[in-house]
């Protein structure tokens, strides 16, 4: 949701990998726009920004994976940095995110996979 948290790891040498994983779209407000509103669409695309740019105008390295044969190449890439680094993983747009809890319901309630009715 911030950036300024790349900054901290650099200035402070933390050696976290980062694995953003980016459907350019607000996740949850397209998945609910989806399950509950058939689909009707609006305001969910993000248009950017350049991940791995952004990380390196912080002052550490970023990485792409586009494809799944991208992915260990640029895992074992953030891996071999000695400091933080970042992999922008980029998914599908209609890729959900499960389990996830609806409106006004608790845990008992969570939604496993789409279409699934809540436990009563």
């Amino acid at each position: 949701m911030t950036v300024q948290e790349l900054m901290t790891l650099v200035q402070d040498q933390i050696p976290v990998k980062i694995a953003l994983l980016d459907n350019h779209k607000l996740g949850m407000v397209r998945q609910w726009q989806e399950l509950v509103y058939a689909g009707n669409y609006h305001s969910s695309h993000l248009l950017g920004p350049d991940w791995c740019k952004l990380a390196e105008a912080y002052g550490m390295p970023g990485f792409r994976a586009e494809t799944p044969e991208e992915v260990e190449g640029a895992i074992a890439a953030a891996r071999a940095v000695n400091g933080p680094a970042l992999v922008h993983f980029v998914i599908a747009e209609q890729q959900n995110v499960y389990p996830m809890m609806p409106a006004g319901k608790g845990l008992s309630d969570l939604l496993e996979e789409q279409f699934e009715e809540p436990k009563q």
